[in-house]
């Protein structure tokens, strides 16, 4: 090919990019910024990667985490921080698109940062009228940015880690009609098991959104009963600037999404870099992260200067509930179903002032979640809540303290270490097990919820005395446990699911690894302060060549108690007794106490003792681990 352009400045460019025939003034100013851009290396800058997300990369040198080719201008810009760049230059000079459609309108946040660095002349640039992209800044009227963090929700598997977003505060004083910036995966499909399990293999794509806060606080506080916790970020008016200049460049923009990686919490952390690109957030992370750990990321990095709490719809209920009597609570609920009329609370002189008081705002408050709920009319919603409020207006004003509970972040740390052992039918062993992000049934309650507990791919080894080899005791690909408590006002059901391979002993006493899916349906009763009582009725499925006919298929009930003792002792008591009436036909009853003693945040000893019936034999067993999070 014959070039026209000099050798000096083709030496600057890699092999497979060419200028020809620079001979008008705009494309001798190309050469001349691009030769810049080359002297100074911009490709290689902190900045350029934080704007299109690349990662080092064994096979490729560097990668993009985006994986929406509408995101490059170069066809190797997913790849090659160099070649995108050399094409974003030369695209900003194109005549054949104008305005919204132009590269300039399309990656602002890119435009900004070259004009600053190679002083980019507007003269000689064609003038682009970015109208949509100036509507979106207008409307976010960006002034300071605030990390919202809305809690697991415990009948949504997906949402068991929680959720984080960003809330772009404007100059007016009501924070609700400020606009909250998440990023999720689009489905249609409602949250379940397969919803988790496809978000945790990457089924899904993954995009941005700016709604109304109002909406999320509907959306968490009411409908899923989330608590909220928001975490004020020190960012500077320019920096929040720079960072909704990077997220008009991410409007429409897909990647895929993934539960454990690159997810809602990851993503974030690539907009808060943009506003200070000197930060290396997402570096803390390589194969994993859940939404706990952005919020100590950035606690580590002094990014946090104020933090507030917003209780769920649920926690209120729950809390004033708590301050009458039953016969109280039945009263609110009949009010809030229409059954009473609400004067007849005011006329009632067996009922103190303040219960009064009490009954009618529980009332309330519950007639409104039965209507975010959607299950009563808009109409019967207006006449009721207007009867309710007429009643409460002429009684005192109270104020309700609703206890904050610790800040999540204060919990263990999301991965786990286990180092033990134990004694099963007279063999010893020496166990260690590993899971990246866990929380289990017995791991301490601050900053979590009691009965919640999910784990992604735990891992047990054990090695045997005796025998003289390692075992893959375990392999979990995800557990999850939601032990959600039933009251007067809430019918939640609990449940549970657990999946992946395991050791058992067949009918002869030997090892062998089986697969199993066990899934389970039941409810959860709160009897003590610190206790719950929980049933279950389980179905199993296990699969393996030690079993007759490959298969065992059965159903039983799981059932037991879950208590703090201390502030530092956590035990369980559980049941269970399974009966496989097809494939491999066999009973299991198994009886098992769990302890775990908090000797630190991120550090407990657990003791596990049970007793097994299978087939026709008994299997006994005690375990001691030492268990650290980090």
């Amino acid at each position: 090919m014959v070039l026209s352009c000099m050798s000096f400045f083709l030496s600057f460019l890699p092999s497979n990019i060419t200028i020809c025939n620079a001979d008008s003034e705009q494309d001798k100013y190309i050469e001349g910024l691009l030769k810049t851009a080359e002297e100074k290396k911009l490709y290689d800058t902190r900045q350029w990667h934080v704007l299109l997300h690349y990662k080092s990369s064994i096979l490729h040198g560097f990668i993009s985490d985006i994986d929406d080719p509408k995101f490059f201008i170069s066809s190797n810009g997913k790849y090659s921080p160099q070649s995108e760049l050399i094409e974003t230059i030369k695209a900003f000079f194109r005549t054949d698109v104008k305005n919204d459609d132009h590269p300039i309108c399309k990656f602002i946040a890119r435009y900004q940062w070259l004009k600053s660095e190679l002083d980019i002349s507007e003269t000689l640039i064609p003038k682009q009228e970015c109208v949509e992209c100036n509507k979106f800044l207008n409307e976010l009227n960006p002034r300071s940015a605030v990390l919202i963090f809305p809690t697991s929700y415990l009948n949504s598997p997906a949402s068991f880690y929680g959720h984080t977003f960003l809330r772009i505060d404007s100059v007016y004083e009501s924070k609700l009609i400020s606009y909250g910036v998440s990023y999720a995966a689009t489905t249609n499909e409602p949250p379940g098991f397969f919803y988790a399990f496809k978000g945790i293999f990457g089924l899904y794509k993954g995009l941005f959104s700016v709604l109304p806060y109002y909406e999320k606080i509907k959306e968490y506080n009411y409908l899923e009963n989330r608590d909220i916790w928001e975490y004020r970020l020190n960012l500077s008016q320019d920096e929040v600037m720079r960072m909704c200049l990077h997220l008009w460049e991410l409007s429409n923009v897909s990647s895929s999404y993934y539960f454990i990686d690159n997810n809602c919490s990851y993503a974030l952390l690539f907009l808060i870099e943009a506003a200070r690109p000197e930060l290396n957030l997402t570096g803390d992370f390589i194969y994993w992260v859940i939404p706990i750990d952005t919020i100590r990321v950035l606690e580590k990095n002094k990014l946090i200067t104020d933090i507030s709490y917003r209780p769920s719809q649920n926690k209120k209920i729950k809390y004033i509930s708590s301050l009458l009597s039953s016969v109280h609570q039945d009263m609110a609920m009949t009010i809030a179903q229409s059954k009473i009329d609400p004067e007849q609370i005011l006329t009632n002189l067996d009922i103190k002032m303040e219960d009064k008081i009490k009954i009618l705002d529980l009332a309330s408050e519950y007639l409104q979640y039965d209507y975010l709920k959607k299950n009563i009319s808009k109409d019967d919603y207006s006449r009721l809540l207007l009867k309710i409020l007429t009643s409460r207006s002429k009684l005192d004003k109270l104020q309700y303290n609703i206890p904050t509970p610790e800040r999540p972040e204060t919990g263990h740390n999301s991965s786990r270490l286990a180092i033990g052992g134990g004694y099963l039918n007279g063999r010893f062993y020496q166990n260690i097990g590993f899971s990246p992000a866990a929380h289990f049934l017995l791991d301490s309650d601050k900053g979590n919820i009691q009965g919640s507990s999910i784990s992604f791919l735990n891992t047990e080894f054990r090695y045997y005395y005796g025998i003289d080899r390692f075992y893959l005791s375990e392999l979990t690909l995800l557990s999850i446990t939601s032990l959600a408590e039933m009251d007067n006002f809430f019918k939640s059901i609990s449940w549970s699911i657990k999946t992946g391979l395991s050791e058992e002993e067949n009918r002869q006493k030997d090892f062998h690894s089986i697969y199993n899916l066990a899934v389970g349906g039941g409810i959860t009763y709160r009897f003590l302060p610190d206790s719950l009582l929980y049933s279950l009725i389980m179905v199993d499925i296990k699969l393996g060549s030690a079993l007759n006919d490959s298969y065992s298929l059965g159903a039983g009930l799981q059932a037991g108690v879950l208590t703090n003792i201390t502030d530092f002792w956590k035990a369980q008591l559980q049941f269970k007794t399974m009966y496989y009436e097809l494939g491999d036909i066999n009973q299991l009853y198994l009886i098992e106490l769990n302890q775990a003693f908090y000797l630190s945040t991120n550090n407990a000893l657990k003791i596990t003792a049970s007793r097994k019936k299978t087939y026709d034999f008994y299997i006994d067993e005690i375990n001691v681990s030492w268990n650290y999070y980090f």
